[in-house]
């Protein structure tokens, strides 16, 4: 049995106060905390969003306004800043909707890519952020993996094979994995992010200009290389 909580705030947080942390258990970009007492603390990082651990009276990287949720145990803090979402609820209905997770273990990409086909998302692009065909890729392996594969954003999905489909979001998870076990720097096998927030600058591949432009219902704005991803 893991650690006890000590003490929980904002103040709809305190009833965690005196139970103790079973497990932790990522669904895509949702994080489930949960507790002995029957309860689980969901969690959504958003865009802006992060966990922090301190130890006791060690000084915040953020400011104390900032912090979503807080969760004192004997030797340390679990800090959310900023997050989108931060819940108590009992058991995870609330993400039944999701995809299977990229990081678990048995994730199979082909499911994945039967799944995106099924919902009749417009685009390659949409499709590999659409969390209701695989959870926990986001804008920045999306543009990516794209990328890596020469697969326009805007493709129509209905040009995009099975099997093709299968690699994207097997290259994805392979992403997300690889960069799961570091707190660096997001790293990709070609180095430093290739086209994601790098409008205006020279694809590496070919030196053209990378163009960025919003895509979806979601107004994500996607990055690509005109020239080489077609």
């Amino acid at each position: 049995m893991g650690s006890a909580v000590l003490g929980a705030r904002p103040a709809r947080f305190a009833r965690l106060a005196g139970s103790r942390v079973v497990a932790a258990q990522p669904a895509g970009k949702h994080l489930f905390v949960n507790f002995d007492s029957g309860l689980s603390l969901h969690t959504h990082l958003g865009l802006r969003g992060s966990w922090h651990v301190y130890r006791p009276g060690e000084r915040w990287q953020l400011p104390e306004p900032a912090a979503s949720v807080v969760l004192e145990f004997a030797d340390w803090v679990a800090i959310c800043f900023r997050a989108s979402i931060a819940e108590l609820e009992r058991g995870q209905a609330s993400v039944g909707h999701l995809g299977p997770d990229v990081l678990a273990p048995d994730f199979d990409p082909a499911v994945a890519a039967a799944r995106a086909r099924e919902l009749g998302v417009a685009t390659a692009g949409e499709t590999l952020l659409d969390q209701r065909a695989a959870a926990g890729i986001g804008n920045v392996f999306r543009c990516e993996v794209l990328w890596m594969h020469l697969v326009s954003p805007f493709r129509p999905l209905p040009d995009c094979d099975h099997d093709l489909l299968t690699r994207l979001f097997a290259t994805a998870a392979e992403l997300v994995a690889d960069n799961a076990r570091t707190s660096a720097p997001r790293r990709f096998p070609h180095g430093r992010a290739a086209v994601h927030g790098r409008a205006g600058r020279p694809c590496p591949r070919c030196r053209t200009l990378v163009s960025a432009r919003r895509l979806g219902e979601q107004a994500r704005m996607a990055y690509w290389c005109r020239a080489c991803q077609t």
